[in-house]
């Protein structure tokens, strides 16, 4: 078993890299639904 610090490190983590690969396909997409509208 991790320790919840280690546990809450690698949420941490994981919900960063979410919200980075959110940003990133905000930013590729908006402009594509921009073209359509």
């Amino acid at each position: 078993m991790k320790h919840s610090a280690e546990l809450r490190g690698d949420l941490a983590r994981i919900l960063f890299l979410a919200f980075l690969m959110a940003i990133f396909l905000a930013l590729f997409f908006i402009p594509s639904l921009a073209k359509l509208f």
